[in-house]
């Protein structure tokens, strides 16, 4: 009989050695209970277990990506319909202390400004009003307005041409008839950058030979070079007081002089 067991186990069908796959039992404690079901963890499970905290992952970072995307989008959008508001505020603070920020730089400073910033302030500092930009461009959209630079176009093809970049520097030639004289006969002379006339800190202008002239006090776009804005009302208010004040104090000497030759 032992001999029949014995073949009968021998004869039973194996398990293909391919086909089994490993288990992780939970085991009790030695001298513990057996629980009524063991907890099979299989390797697949802890597979798609791994898989979808990935998969979790990836969604919330593609979801905070796109949302930082749409706040910049929300960021750019604003700052386009602000564009105008921010501009004015910040010109308006610079334009206040202009001057003393200009007389602040030292002179390269100011000619590295005039050379590659004087104009794109310029072009901030005297904005053109909504309505006109709106009209301009749509002369542009329609082709009846084409901008050019001067290298692009053959002036001798017009019978006649408009500069209108506005005023010349003061001592540009032919810019007005009193000053091209002063400059011939070297009562005044250029500022260095070529602004304006050069002056003294009072506002005296500067002979060829370096002398400030005692009477001759410039007012206005002449100051340029001195001062940065000139220009304005409020400036020109300033400058009027100041040369007032001048010649107010020379006044006073003066008479004080004329009353001690007098007494």
């Amino acid at each position: 009989m032992n001999e029949d067991r014995t073949n009968d186990f021998e004869d039973a069908p194996r398990k293909n050695e391919s086909d089994h796959q490993p288990e992780l039992a939970v085991k009790s404690a030695p001298g513990a209970p057996l629980a009524a079901s063991h907890k099979v963890i299989r390797p697949r499970s802890v597979w798609l277990l791994g898989l979808s905290t990935l998969l979790l992952l990836a969604v919330s970072v593609a979801y905070g990506a796109s949302q930082h995307n749409a706040q910049d989008r929300q960021v750019m959008r604003t700052t386009e319909q602000h564009q105008d508001f921010v501009p004015a505020v910040r010109i308006a603070r610079v334009r206040a202390a202009g001057n003393e920020i200009w007389q602040a730089l030292t002179p390269d400073e100011q000619r590295r400004f005039v050379v590659e910033n004087a104009r794109t302030w310029e072009r901030l500092r005297h904005r053109t009003s909504p309505d006109i930009a709106d009209f301009v461009a749509a002369m542009q959209h329609s082709a009846r307005l084409r901008v050019r630079t001067s290298e692009t176009v053959d002036l001798t093809q017009y019978d006649a041409v408009v500069n209108c970049t506005g005023p010349a520097p003061v001592p540009t030639r032919g810019w007005n008839r009193l000053v091209d004289r002063l400059l011939d006969r070297g009562v005044v002379r250029a500022h260095a950058l070529g602004l304006g006339l050069d002056l003294d800190h009072d506002g005296h202008v500067v002979s060829r030979e370096g002398s400030p002239h005692p009477r001759i006090i410039a007012v206005g776009a002449a100051r340029r070079g001195l001062e940065w804005e000139v220009a304005a009302i409020p400036d020109l208010r300033s400058q009027a007081a100041t040369v007032a004040r001048g010649l107010l104090g020379t006044t006073h000497v003066a008479r004080r002089e004329v009353g001690a030759d007098t007494a």
